[in-house]
């Protein structure tokens, strides 16, 4: 049996044995029948093997779990009381006499329970070997316990006379110097050694952050290099096909930035031929005209720089800003030529409401048909 107690600073003791065992009575002579075994309708007491054995457990004990080298054996049974756990182990086949099987069980315990602090000074108590089932024999012990990385100034006390073998490490998950392993061992053991030992140690408890910090700074670098590298570019020689779509991806988002922008000044225009229809005053119509014509003459300058930019990249896209450009001259003089001196007519009375009306919902007509038409244009693009 190797008994392997691992201890975490963490709150959890973990606790494995590796267990073979032999039935060492009448040796089974000829060959095993499992239809005969199955027919065999004595009790467990009778029959001349062992189907199951119980195993105890400390009451705290959680986690557990009951395998061999194929895998989890499910046959098994988990009670749970008060003062302790018990697990009815039943092996993948009886054991015969000199048939033999081999296992390893697990749980977890809280370590607020075996293992107590001063400062930097440890001490773990804990039972040397705990109950395989009654009346066990154990021909060949050993007892390992995994301290945390940084442990020193061991003192091992065993309840009885061992023998201590050299001290080894472990290594795991984020160890650099490996964990220190304390060994011991013993031949002949029975319930009655069921005893406490006991292992001082220092541990330095600022250590303890050593590990999150790892993983911390570990994640921190990952996300820098990820940052790092999609920004930059690692290829040999340009593509040409690649920069040419980007650069004219570019050059439509501004066209449609510039389009936005004249459909507000043909909407500011109309605000202010409304607002004169209420108010005469021919001073803000006036200026409202004139901002009108000067931010349509910017507007034009733009969309001409783009145009041109696109020449040389598409000219396709060229035509298409054209078609912009006589559609918004349209609508320009629809708003100035049209509705303009509509609502002027209006105002001086050559109009009556009835005409200005008709020729109000005409304008409005045209020109929503002509931003249709621009904004048709721009989102082909």
């Amino acid at each position: 049996m190797t008994r392997v107690l691992e201890v975490s600073h963490w709150g959890n003791v973990a606790v494995e044995e590796t267990i073979e065992i032999v039935h060492t009575g009448a040796i089974l002579k000829g060959s095993f029948s499992r239809f005969d075994f199955q027919r065999d309708q004595r009790g467990n007491e009778k029959q001349p093997c062992v189907k199951t054995f119980r195993t105890v457990l400390p009451a705290a004990a959680r986690d557990v779990y009951y395998r061999d080298e194929i895998g989890n054996i499910s046959t098994s049974h988990l009670r749970q009381s008060a003062e302790s756990v018990e697990i009815e182990i039943r092996p993948r086949f009886p054991l015969f006499g000199g048939w033999k099987t081999n296992y390893y069980i697990g749980y977890n315990v809280p370590s607020y329970n075996y293992l107590f602090s001063s400062g930097n000074n440890f001490g773990l108590k804990m039972r040397f070997i705990d109950h395989i089932y009654d009346n066990f024999v154990v021909d060949d012990f050993t007892l390992k316990i995994i301290l945390p990385e940084g442990a020193k100034d061991f003192k091992f006390t065993p309840p009885y006379p061992v023998k201590r073998n050299p001290d080894e490490l472990h290594y795991t998950y984020l160890d650099i110097s490996g964990r220190p392993v304390i060994v011991a061992h013993k031949d002949n053991l029975f319930e009655e050694h069921i005893k406490d030992f006991e292992l001082t140690y220092t541990f330095d408890r600022m250590s303890m952050i050593r590990e999150p910090l790892m993983v911390v700074i570990t994640f921190y670098i990952l996300f820098l290099v990820v940052i790092v590298y999609v920004r930059l570019d690692f290829t040999i020689a340009k593509d040409q096909a690649v920069e040419g779509k980007l650069k004219i991806a570019g050059l439509m988002e501004q066209v449609q930035g510039l389009q936005n922008q004249r459909c507000s000044t043909y909407e500011n225009l109309v605000d202010a031929v409304n607002k004169y229809r209420n108010n005469q005053q021919v001073a803000a119509l006036t200026a409202s005209k004139k901002k009108f014509e000067s931010e349509e003459k910017d507007l034009a300058t733009e969309f001409t720089n783009v145009q041109t930019l696109l020449k040389a990249e598409n000219p396709e896209y060229a035509e298409k800003i054209n078609e912009l450009n006589r559609l918004d001259r349209q609508a320009k003089d629809q708003l100035l030529l049209t509705w303009v001196p509509s609502v002027e007519k209006l105002v001086s009375g050559k109009f009556t409401k009835a005409q200005y009306s008709d020729a109000e919902k005409l304008c409005r007509q045209k020109l929503d048909e002509l931003k249709e038409k621009m904004d048709n244009i721009v989102y082909a693009l």
